[in-house]
Order: C-alpha cells, then structure tokens, then sequence
C-alpha cells in the first residue's frame, strides 16, 4: 500500500474514529448523570414531601404551612420527572450508547493500511454509516416527541 494510504489510515484512526468515540462517550456518560441526578432528585423531593407530611402529623399547629410544603416538594418532583421525561435521558444515552457499540466494533476490526483500497474505503463507509445512522435517529427522536405532544 502506498504511503498516502497509510497517512489516510492513521489520520482518520486517530482524528475522526477515535475523535468521535471519545465524543459519543462523553455525551453518553453526560446524559447517564443527568438521568441519574433526575433520578435522585425526584427521591430526595418526594422525602422530604413525606417528612413534612409526617412532621404534619406530629406538630398540629405547624400542619398548614408543612402540608403547603409537602404539597409543593411533591409539585416539584412532579416537575423534575415532566422535565426527565421531555429531555428523555435514557433515550439520548441510548442513541449515544449504540453509536459507540457500533463504533467500537469498527474500531477493532481497523484500518490497516495494508487492505486493498477497496476494503479501505468499504470500513471507512461503515464508519460514516455509523455516523450517518446516529444523526438520522435525532430526527426520528424528534417526530417521536412531537407524535406524544400532539
């Protein structure tokens, strides 16, 4: 193989595959933690909603402002999982989750220099195949919630 074959390889190793993995691993983990922080954030709102409820129960002259403060905790878990829900973490990490599947597969068969041409081109076209289906499912992630809000 050529020179220049192997020039292509190695950049396109290094500055594209491995570039868009490290990306879709990033936003993964990004959109995990974010789901996960949901996730708890709902638990610790609707806690405290039932410590208050409870406290309500125990101190009857304080029952009107903590069953006000167990009816809002609960407003806002309620809230948090309405925001969850629109953003659709698990949807997103998922799509990030797949990608990088894809992506890590191809990465360990590589692009060794030394393939004819034709194979060359032929990973590197399953490659961007990758990369085309990823940002084709957005779209589809965007009919999805239109269709649930319509």
């Amino acid at each position: 193989m050529t020179e220049r074959s192997r020039q292509f390889a190695e950049f396109y190793l290094k500055d594209r595959l491995k570039q868009q993995l490290n990306w879709y691993q990033g936003r993964r983990a990004e959109a995990q933690r974010a789901r996960d922080q949901a996730i708890w954030g709902k638990g610790v709102l609707l806690a405290l909603s039932a410590v208050a409820g409870a406290l309500g129960t125990i101190f009857p002259n304080l029952r009107t402002g903590l069953a006000i403060a167990a009816s809002f905790l609960a407003a806002l878990a309620t809230a948090l999982t309405a925001y969850q829900a629109l953003y659709g973490f698990p949807r997103i990490a998922k799509l990030y989750q797949d990608a990088e599947t894809s992506l890590n597969a191809l990465h360990t068969l590589g692009l060794d220099p030394d393939l004819p041409i034709y194979e060359l081109r032929a990973r590197v076209a399953r490659i961007e195949a990758v990369f085309q289906q990823e940002n084709g499912q957005w779209g589809q992630l965007t009919q999805g919630s239109q269709a649930g809000s319509g």
